[in-house]
């Protein structure tokens, strides 16, 4: 089964763990420094496709595989459009971390919704 677990933030400003099936809805970035983080994994043999709704259309989604470090860095989604799209395939053991973050300088954007569908 596919899940996310947001890892660093619960969206409420805390630090606990959260896991919800097959995606997240309603992300809030504060301003330009906001980042929110989410892990999910697939089975062996599996492909999935992970899309980032985003009603402004300046967030952006960047997607790691096993670490969260440039050399991890393995898609970004940007660009204005409102809808983000990155594929990926089950490689064995590989943990994909979400990078979810904004360029908006103006203030709080809401909205965000990020799902990862398994094919």
């Amino acid at each position: 089964d596919v899940s996310f677990g947001d890892v660093f933030d619960d969206g409420n400003g805390g630090s606990s763990s959260s896991s919800v099936a097959r995606g997240i809805r309603d992300i809030t970035l504060c301003n330009e420094k906001d980042e929110d983080w989410f892990t999910a994994s697939l089975d062996d043999g599996h492909v999935g496709t992970v899309t980032l709704d985003d009603p402004n259309g300046d967030a952006v989604l960047e997607v790691y595989a096993n670490e969260a470090t440039e050399g991890g860095l393995i898609a970004r989604a940007e660009g204005t459009s409102t809808s983000k799209v990155v594929n990926l395939s089950s490689v064995s053991g590989t943990t994909y971390l979400f990078r979810v973050l904004t360029y908006n300088s103006a203030g709080t954007q809401a909205g965000i919704d990020l799902s990862l569908n398994r094919n």
